[in-house]
C-alpha cells in the first residue's frame, strides 16, 4: 500500500523543490494533547519506562524527593487502563529501563533519599509473558540517572550520577550476560533523555545542571558526534521517538519547571517547538505507542502527579525551497516513488522515478522540468 509522506510542491520554470520523506517532521506541527486519560495509581516520578507489545511499562520511581517503590504497572493506551504486575525485586527510583528481545530491563537507580553515593548496580529483567523477574549480571559500578537505551541488539548505559555526573558507557550483551566498556561520551551526562533512532543513540540535555547539548552515538563505529543543541536547556526531561522524530517534554531549566516540548529530526539535525504540555512537569516518563507520545507521572513544583497526557503530532508540509535539484531524505533502505503532473486539475499522476535510499539521502534532477512553466511533484513511499 502506498502512503504519501509529503505531497504537491509547485515548481517555477527551471526549478525543483526540496522535500523530505521523513514521517511527520519536527518542523511540523504542534498537534494536540489529550489529558482525560486514566491516571496511574499510586502517582510517582523518576520511573523507568519502556514500550513492549503496544503497552507502556512503568517500573520503580518514588515521590519528588526521597521515597522509592518496586511497583511495576502496564498502561494500555487502547483500553486506557492500568494493570498491576509483579513488583521489581529491588525497590528504586532514578532507574533506567529498556526493552530488549521482548524483555523489560531495569538497570541501576537509587535506593532512596537522594543520596548519590547509594547508587545501585542491580540489573533485573522482566518477562511480560510469565510475569516474572530474574537477575542479570550487575553493572560494573553503581549508577543512577543514566541514559539507558537498547540498540543493535544490546543495551547501553551512558553516564549517570556520580559526584555529579559521569561519562562512562557500558554495553550489555544478552548473549553473554556480560558488560563491556565503550568510548566515553564527550561530556558529563545524567538525568536527561536517551533514545535510539535507526540504530543511532541520542543523548539529550541533562548534565550537572540544565544542559542543551546533544550527542549521537553509533554503536557499530563506537563513536560519538555532536549534534545541534536543544533550544531549551533542561534536565529531568522526558523523551521518546514518534515516527522517527525525537520529542523532549518538560523538565527543569533556567526558568524553573518547564512545559516546553521540542522536537528533533535526526535526518536534518534540526529542532522545532511544538504544543507545550498542559502544565509544567519535572521527572516524568515518556513512551511512544502507535504514533502517539505519552508523558506519564512526574512532579510539578514538588507536587506528585499520576497524570497521563498524550500528544498526537500533527503533520505539515515544510516551506518550499527552490533549488536546481530534488533532495529526498528518508530511512536508509526505503524505496520512494516520485510522481509528477503538469496540471493539478488533472486526476492522474505520472511516475517519474523510483529511488532506493541506500544512503541517508540522494539527489534527483528532472531535466524535463525546464520545458514547463510549472511542474508539480509528490513523493510516495513504496
Amino acid at each position: 500500500m502506498k502512503t504519501k509522506y509529503q505531497i504537491i510542491r509547485s515548481l517555477a520554470l527551471g526549478a525543483l523543490a526540496v522535500f523530505n520523506l521523513q514521517p511527520p517532521t519536527a518542523s511540523a506541527q504542534n498537534g494536540s494533547w489529550a489529558t482525560n486519560l486514566a491516571a496511574m495509581s499510586p502517582p510517582r516520578a523518576q520511573c523507568g519506562a519502556a514500550t513492549i507489545g503496544g503497552l507502556v511499562y512503568l517500573v520503580g520511581g518514588g515521590d519528588c524527593i526521597c521515597s522509592v517503590t518496586s511497583t511495576l504497572q502496564a498502561y494500555d493506551p487502547l483500553a486506557n487502563t492500568w494493570t498491576n504486575l509483579a513488583p521489581m525485586p529491588t525497590a528504586r527510583y532514578q532507574v533506567g529501563a529498556a526493552e530488549l528481545n521482548g524483555l523489560l530491563y531495569a538497570i541501576g537507580g537509587n535506593p532512596g533519599c537522594g543520596d548519590i553515593y547509594q547508587m545501585l548496580s542491580a540489573v533485573e529483567a522482566y518477562d511480560p509473558v510469565s510475569n516474572l523477574w530474574s537477575s542479570r549480571a550487575p553493572l560494573p559500578a553503581g549508577i543512577s540517572q543514566a541514559g539507558v537505551v537498547s540498540a543493535v541488539g544490546k543495551i547501553y548505559v551512558i553516564g549517570g550520577a556520580g559526584c555529579c555526573a559521569g561519562n562512562t558507557v557500558y554495553c550489555y550483551d544478552p548473549a553473554t550476560n556480560g558488560w563491556s566498556l565503550k568510548t566515553p561520551i564527550p561530556v558529563q551526562y545524567c538525568n536527561g533523555t536517551a533514545v535510539a533512532v535507526n540504530g543511532i543513540i541520542y543523548i539529550i540535555g541533562g548534565g550537572c545542571g540544565s544542559e542543551a547539548s546533544v550527542y549521537a552515538y553509533d554503536p557499530v563505529a563506537d563513536a560519538w558526534t555532536a549534534r545541534s543543541p536543544m533550544p531549551t536547556a533542561r534536565s529531568a526531561c522526558a523523551g521518546a521517538v514518534v515516527n522517527g522524530i525525537i520529542y523532549v517534554a518538560g523538565g527543569y531549566g533556567a526558568s524553573g519547571y518547564l512545559a516546553t516540548v521540542e522536537a528533533y529530526n535526526p535526518a536534518t539535525d534540526t529542532w522545532s517547538e511544538v504544543t507545550p504540555l498542559p502544565s509544567p512537569l519535572n521527572a516524568g516518563a515518556a513512551a511512544a505507542v502507535n504514533g502517539t507520545l505519552y508523558v506519564l507521572g512526574g512532579c510539578c513544583n514538588l507536587s506528585l502527579t499520576g497524570s497521563v497526557e498524550a500528544l498526537t503530532p500533527g503533520t505539515s508540509i515544510a516551506a518550499i525551497n527552490m533549488y536546481a535539484g530534488l533532495t529526498i531524505c528518508g530511512p536508509v533502505g526505503s524505496t520512494n516513488e516520485i510522481d509528477y503532473c503538469n496540471d493539478l486539475a488533472a486526476s492522474n499522476w505520472t511516475a517519474l522515478a523510483t529511488i532506493v535510499l541506500s544512503n541517508s539521502s540522494c539527489l534527483y534532477i528532472d531535466t524535463n522540468s525546464t520545458y514547463f512553466s510549472h511542474r508539480f511533484y509528490r513523493a510516495v513511499s513504496q
